[in-house]
Order: structure tokens, then sequence, then C-alpha cells
């Protein structure tokens, strides 16, 4: 007899974006849900891979607006590593765990992210990829960590 599953799942207030968690080790991320459409994301489970890297995405494009927009980077640590997060203009992010995963989402002007696993500090630089055209507003690609 097999055990049965168990399934965490948290919505994330500003993107929408559901994450869902599952007691072996899997984990999906679905768009929100709109005009009745499940928001099935990815549409499949993935197992945890701990140097998968760390996606992200946004509101609108670095460069698009001057205005607050908001901003999802995620990753993988282990629930004993401790998760932080902090933008380059030195303001704290909320982080949110489940499972495996840590998701940080927060409303600014384009800028860098900083993450803290434990005592390694990752940062993510702000990526306008070159497909789209020039810029309409300035935007920080890469800071000085102000936390050093």
């Amino acid at each position: 007899m097999s055990e049965a599953r168990t399934v965490e799942t948290v919505v994330m207030p500003l993107s929408g974006r559901t994450f869902r968690w599952r007691s072996d080790g899997f984990f999906r991320v679905d768009e929100p849900v709109e005009d009745g459409d499940p928001g099935d994301g990815d549409g499949y489970w993935k197992p945890w891979e701990p140097d998968a890297g760390w996606p992200g995405t946004s509101e609108a494009s670095p460069g698009e607006t001057a205005d607050p927009t908001w901003w999802l980077r995620y990753g993988f640590a282990r629930p004993d590593v401790r998760v932080t997060a902090w933008r380059a203009d030195d303001v704290d992010v909320p982080v949110t765990r489940l499972g495996h995963l840590w998701i940080a989402e927060w409303r600014s002007a384009a800028q860098p992210l900083f993450v803290a696993l434990d005592d390694e500090v990752l940062e993510f630089e702000v990526f306008r990829p070159d497909y789209l055209p020039p810029a309409r507003v300035p935007f920080v690609r890469t800071a000085p960590n102000p936390r050093g």
C-alpha cells in the first residue's frame, strides 16, 4: 500500500502565482486563474533540484515604467537553511517557505535583489531581454550589496 501524498499550496498576493509542494519532493508553479481558466502553469510536477537555478518573473519588463511593479523570484533550499532577502535600496523583502522552495515577492521599481541562504549571498541582477525595444525609462541593472 502506498503512502498518500500531501500537497501544500500558497498563492502569492501580488502576482497571483500558485506554488504547490508535494510531500514526495515535487513542485509546480501555476499562473493566476483568469476567466475560468484552471491556470495549470507548467502543466506538470517537477522534482526538487538543489542546483536548478532561480527562476523569476515580473509584472513589467525593466525599463517599461518608472512606477513600482511586482517582482517574483524563487529557488530551492533545504528547510533548515535560513533564507532572507532585501532589495538594492536596503528594504527587506518577505520570503515565503514551502517545502524546499523559497519564494520572494515584492513591489518596487526595477532594482537588484539580494538573497542570503544562510551565509551565502546571491545577487539577482535586473535583466531586460535583447529582443525588446530600448527601455523607456532608466533602471538599475546591478548594484552593490547594501549589507556588505
